[in-house]
């Protein structure tokens, strides 16, 4: 009997020591389980902020996507307007080149070939300017006022030959001679000297011309009232008159090489 009870007490042993492993394992599980939980939500979140932070992306991506569309428009929208203004622009010269009185330059060019001398230029441009300008005068530097010579032209410029410009007055000639730069003037815009003819005009011109071995010029040209239907606008006029300078300054500084070297040889010779 006793030897029964040993055995059962020996059993009742082994089993509460089976359910304390039991209970321990369960324990360890449980916290497994707790420490598992803990993990999952933070990699929930992790991919919560994945998620947003791909949202947030994917929104830039389309405002950026939406900022490069409107650039791109904004960009051919201006390149066509580049585009059409550099084609007005072609046009506008295409005309401009094409009205310009052609004939008038060749044959003032023509004359210019042939000219040698220092006054053979400055008449020259003056014949030519007198081809599109009703009036044309030469307006000559000394010491400190400009002096007109004899007056070219069909219309009146009457008086020129002895008329003096000081050159603290303001008028196209003074100011063509005192800037070195052509000076014009279209429409009413001229200014005016009182008692002297040259204040009105509808396009007025004053060239500047300096010719070795003269006294620096002003050549001084105009139109006043051109038909209605003139074949060359005012500010063609005014173009006509800068290619004529232009052309005219290049044979000036021709003559004036030739003429220095052939004395600097005749030095040298004798």
């Amino acid at each position: 009997m006793r030897a029964a009870l040993e055995s059962a007490a020996v059993a009742v042993a082994g089993r509460l020591a089976e359910a304390d492993a039991a209970r321990v394992a369960l324990q360890e599980h449980e916290a497994r389980c707790v420490w598992l939980s803990g993990e999952l939500a933070e990699a929930r979140q992790q991919v919560q902020r994945g998620e947003a932070e791909l949202a947030d992306a994917v929104r830039r991506a389309e405002v950026a996507e939406a900022d490069t569309a409107r650039v791109a428009a904004h960009f051919e929208d201006a390149l066509d307007e580049l585009r059409s203004q550099h084609a007005d622009t072609v046009r506008a010269q295409a005309v401009e080149c094409a009205s310009l009185p052609l004939d008038g330059l060749l044959t003032a060019f023509n004359a210019f070939a042939k000219a040698r001398t220092p006054g053979a230029v400055v008449a020259t441009l003056r014949s030519g300017l007198l081809r599109e300008f009703s009036r044309v005068g030469v307006f000559r530097l000394r010491g400190e006022q400009l002096e007109g010579e004899a007056p070219t032209g069909g219309d009146s410029l009457t008086g020129i030959g002895p008329v003096v410009i000081p050159l603290t007055v303001d008028c196209l000639p003074v100011r063509a001679m005192t800037t070195r730069r052509i000076q014009s003037s279209v429409g009413d815009d001229l200014p005016v000297l009182p008692g002297l003819p040259l204040g009105s005009s509808a396009c007025a011109v004053a060239l500047p011309i300096a010719v070795y071995g003269e006294a620096p010029a002003v050549i001084y040209a105009d139109i006043s009232d051109p038909p209605e239907y003139a074949p060359v606008t005012p500010h063609l006029l005014v173009k006509y008159a800068e290619l004529l300078l232009r052309h005219a300054s290049l044979v000036a500084l021709r003559i004036a090489v030739e003429q220095r070297t052939g004395t600097a040889s005749r030095d040298t010779g004798s």
